[in-house]
């Protein structure tokens, strides 16, 4: 650098410094003469490079070899106008509306405009989501742009491991994901061969990739765990083996809760005894009474085992379709810690029939004990598309004509785009306009329907946009409140009619 150098020829005094051939030439190349008595020399280099170092600094010549080009393609890629939706949506103007463009780029067979790759493949760097969305729309040279750059080529997967005791804990990890991704046998292999010789740190985050695709296939190896020295990789190895709905634990699990079972013809009872089984710890349940809820040690127990055993085992016990059994589980004293429990159980076990008559009970009948609402938001996000809108319909045709706060339906159509039908969305919107038309002063109780509005706007069918421009009560001191909202759902529904538009395009 030549800045550097001119500060050391500076402190050095102009008696004593003299240039060296490759800065003389370096000077000379910008018109500077360094004939002229040294302190003029000096002078006038610092004037000239003191302005290049505050503007900008010099890129260093490249010395190593260029990547091969990329062959020509004949992808379709965006057309002008919908690159510019995507840069508005990328400025943050309308930034949830990414997974919808992404969405419709892939399904018009479309990829994704190369000035935006750098940005996108950055924010996929710190979002799994993303990447899965993005990844389908890459194209030829967004394939080729994830070598240049290795942090960026790590999005594809950790593909190789030449020496395992001397890769980072966090490419080992990311290696097991890659291989449960597509090969769960060779990632359970891999990691048996090298569980002795793991450090003990290291072993929980490399239990937990097997996570992914989990199968009967992991079920011996994770009952060896069972009898690991630490508690944490037992409790984990019991958590994997609880979510195969027929492994010998959930098996060992069940006999041991039916000692204590009595059915009768409306109601499923427990009779817990004082000292509870200790044959369960092995299988990890540790009860501990919690605070919230009450019932101490026989509740805790009850309910940690309640939400391993899956949901289809009670109908099959008592012989009724999950609505029915679950009215079963609301006649007893212990409703209070059995509800929360089988809705886990549903969750974990996947069991889209017990979700979905949970979430339908809660939403007409509401609940006398409390589900948390994440537990609610994950069977709403396990359940397929199909259940979704049939609970959504099934809620507009039964429930009151406006939306409760924080109810089942509040949730519903503030975490699932997929409960916005057209029926729905016409439903809820015409109830609004109505409650506004007839509030004659203050605004009500309504403040929630802010959230319920930023949902729709980016939930909405945007061929309805015409229809929810008309009818509002502009002349309504109510409308001044909410001015403000519908004034940006119209104008986000108009922005996303015509980015699909262009997309189809």
């Amino acid at each position: 650098m030549i800045w550097p150098e001119l500060v050391r020829l500076a402190l050095l005094g102009g008696e004593r410094g003299t240039l060296t051939p490759e800065l003389r030439q370096k000077l000379e190349s910008y018109g500077i003469q360094t004939d002229s008595p040294f302190p003029e020399v000096l002078l006038e280099s610092a004037a000239l490079f003191n302005q290049i170092r505050k503007a900008a600094f010099q890129l260093e010549d490249f010395e190593g070899s260029l990547p091969e080009p990329i062959t020509e393609s004949d992808e379709q890629t965006c057309s002008p106008r919908s690159t510019a939706h995507l840069f508005a949506i990328l400025d943050g103007r309308f930034a949830p509306a990414l997974e919808e463009f992404l969405y419709h780029l892939k399904e018009n067979g479309k990829k994704i405009p190369n000035e935006t790759l750098p940005v996108l493949l950055n924010a996929s760097l710190e979002d799994d989501e993303l990447w899965e969305l993005l990844r389908p729309v890459l194209g030829k040279q967004g394939e080729w742009l994830l070598e240049q750059w290795p942090p960026w080529g790590k999005l594809k997967g950790v593909q190789t491991i030449k020496d395992w005791n001397l890769t980072p804990l966090q490419d080992r990890r990311a290696y097991l994901k890659y291989l449960r991704a597509d090969n769960p046998e060779k990632a359970l292999e891999l990691l048996k061969v090298h569980w002795d010789s793991l450090k003990a740190g290291d072993k929980f985050p490399l239990l937990k990739t097997l996570e992914l695709n989990l199968s009967g296939k992991d079920e011996l190896f994770l009952e060896q765990l069972l009898d690991e020295r630490s508690k944490k990789l037992r409790l984990e190895a019991a958590k994997l083996l609880s979510g195969l709905g027929n492994s010998a634990l959930i098996e060992r699990l069940f006999l041991a809760l039916l000692d204590f079972v009595h059915i009768s013809d409306n109601a499923i009872n427990f009779d817990l005894p004082e000292n509870l089984p200790e044959s369960t710890l092995r299988d990890g349940i540790h009860p501990v009474p919690l605070k919230e809820s009450g019932g101490g040690m026989k509740a805790a127990w009850l309910r940690q085992i309640t939400s391993r055993i899956p949901p289809r085992r009670w109908s099959e016990l008592i012989d009724k379709d999950p609505a029915e059994c679950l009215s079963f589980f609301l006649n007893n004293r212990w409703s209070d810690q059995l509800l929360p429990a089988i809705a886990e159980a549903a969750l974990l076990h996947n069991d889209e029939e017990w979700m979905a008559a949970i979430l339908e009970h809660g939403m007409t009948n509401g609940f006398n004990h409390d589900i948390p609402s994440n537990l609610l938001k994950g069977m709403m996000k396990k359940l397929p598309r199909e259940a979704i809108i049939s609970l959504a319909e099934y809620g507009s045709e039964v429930l009151p004509r406006l939306v409760e706060n924080k109810s089942i339906f509040f949730l519903l159509l503030t975490n699932n785009k997929e409960a916005w039908t057209d029926k729905v969305s016409i439903w809820l919107l015409q109830n609004f306009k109505d409650w506004m038309r007839n509030q004659k002063q203050g605004f009500g109780n309504l403040e929630h329907y802010r959230d319920l509005i930023q949902a729709g706007t980016y939930s909405i069918n945007p061929a309805l946009t015409e229809k929810f421009k008309i009818g509002w009560p502009t002349n309504n001191t109510t409308w001044y409140y909410w001015e403000d909202a519908i004034d940006k759902m119209i104008r986000t529904l108009n922005f996303r009619r015509d980015m699909v538009k262009s997309l189809r395009g």
